[in-house]
């Protein structure tokens, strides 16, 4: 999640904050109401970074001048062991497997910290100055940190170790991102777009973005999927395809200074806030159709942090003029405006997310937590494999409780411990889906798992600890 270095727009407020949105052709939002909004304080410096943890449960927040926040999406309270103060403009990221939050303010060490503890797990000693963006590999293996100058180390997580040191070409970095994949690494400045291999390091393909019509570049972004690229030029918004590099079409031709460019995890949205016509504006679409489903105008701000947490719940983007967070409750907004649109064919949709290991030792320290054989992939697959569907098929329509803001089908939370020898015990649900038959399904799948690769402290011991793990079915 790249830094941001911009001043404060001067204009006058206006009543945006009490809006009802409105329903346009095609089943378009037009500026719905914010469904919470946070304010830091005018006394507050400017946030330039924001994103959700990978469960969705932690909204973190970093200013530029080093504060650092954490709310709980549960119940909106502020999390006191995420507030921290670091020297510089912070910079965030999260890894995909653990978990674990990376921070840096560009003038220190990057430390990766648990949620929602804050405890330090792993401290990188950076020597970067003024760190612009920082991004984990799918598999938590690496984390790249990269300079506004456009130098980039590459750190091996586990040993701790710098393992490449690249270099971009180009007046400015604009963003850094490992493809899902796992295959590259790929920087985008202006004026190109490097790729390397991460295997071996070495630079596979450059871009240059000025021969395929692009212009000037802003941002750039993998979908989930791995299929396709955003990127976003003072010319529009382009959609590329992640296999041939090439361009497919322009998805906007009108909206230029994109400042932020953003996929939701689950892969089903794509948010971009940047200018339209010259008004600031942050806009929605659904990925399955391309359909634009949601517009906001920010006349007040532009918007240069936003981000979207997992199952697409929560559309969070910041005001830089009052130094507040403007969150919107996307499936509650989606589904009341009429533009939902199912898109699955499979009975089965499910979204995986483990908040990592807790030790139950609460003085104890964990260096390396409990992971499933394979990670979070392979844990998809086996509860995907050995859930029973005729348990699904059991629960009447009538008999199902139906959480409407999630928009997402039957949610629900499975809490389990994981020994020290890696077996798993005490599974517990501790939220229904509103269906017993399912949730005494994914009882079953759970207790069935095979032996995880336990937690380890600081000293190299197996550790017990506890797992919470959100699991969507729906159909």
């Amino acid at each position: 999640m790249r830094a941001c270095f911009v001043p404060v727009l001067c204009c006058s407020l206006s009543l945006f904050g009490v809006q009802q949105f409105s329903l346009h052709a095609g089943g378009r939002l037009r500026n719905p109401k914010p469904f919470k909004v946070i304010r830091l304080g005018r006394n507050t410096s400017p946030v330039c970074a924001l994103g959700f943890s990978v469960t969705g449960s932690y909204l973190i927040v970093g200013t530029e001048h080093g504060d650092l926040y954490g709310w709980e999406t549960f119940d909106w309270k502020q999390v006191p062991a995420l507030r921290k103060t670091i020297k510089g403009s912070v910079v965030v990221a999260f890894d995909p497997r653990s978990g674990n939050l990376a921070l840096t303010g560009g003038q220190e060490h990057v430390r990766i910290v648990g949620l929602p503890s804050g405890w330090e797990v792993v401290v990188l000693k950076e020597s970067l100055k003024d760190v612009k963006d920082m991004a984990f590999s799918l598999d938590g293996e690496f984390l790249a940190v990269a300079s506004k100058r456009g130098k980039i180390h590459i750190w091996q997580i586990e040993t701790k170790d710098r393992v490449a040191v690249l270099k971009v070409i180009g007046k400015e970095l604009v963003s850094i991102s490992f493809d899902p994949g796992g295959r590259y690494f790929v920087a985008a400045s202006e004026g190109r777009v490097q790729v390397w291999d991460v295997g071996t390091w070495n630079l596979v393909n450059v871009q240059r973005v000025d021969q395929v019509g692009i212009g000037q570049l802003q941002a750039l972004a993998f979908s989930p999927d791995g299929r396709y690229i955003v990127v976003g030029s003072n010319k529009g918004i382009e959609l590329w395809s992640a296999d041939r590099w090439a361009p497919l079409f322009t998805l906007d031709s009108h909206m230029t200074e994109i400042h932020v460019v953003v996929f939701s995890p689950d892969g089903r949205y794509l948010a971009v806030s940047g200018r339209y016509q010259g008004r600031s504006q942050v806009r929605l679409w659904r990925v399955s159709d391309w359909e634009e489903i949601m517009v906001v105008d920010t006349p007040f701000m532009d918007a240069h942090a936003l981000s979207i947490s997992a199952f697409s719940r929560f559309l969070a983007v910041s005001n830089r003029l009052d130094n507040s967070i403007w969150i919107w409750d996307l499936g509650n907004l989606v589904s009341s405006g009429s533009v939902a649109r199912k898109v699955d064919t499979d009975m089965w949709d499910t979204l995986l997310f483990g908040v990592g290991s807790v030790p139950v030792d609460t003085n104890m320290h964990v260096e390396k937590p409990a992971r499933y054989p394979g990670g979070f992939q392979a844990l998809s697959r086996y509860i995907q494999t050995n859930f029973n569907l005729q348990a699904l098929k059991k629960c009447r329509e009538g008999d199902v409780r139906r959480d409407g803001d999630m928009h997402l089908g039957r949610m629900a939370v499975v809490r389990f411990y994981i020994e020290a020898d890696g077996s798993v015990s005490q599974v517990e649900i501790i939220r229904s889906s509103g269906c017993w038959e399912v949730d005494r399904e994914l009882l079953r799948v759970i207790r069935s798992m095979p032996r995880w690769e336990p937690a380890r402290s600081l000293e190299g011991e197996a550790v017990r600890t506890y797992y919470v793990l959100p699991v969507v079915v729906g159909d």
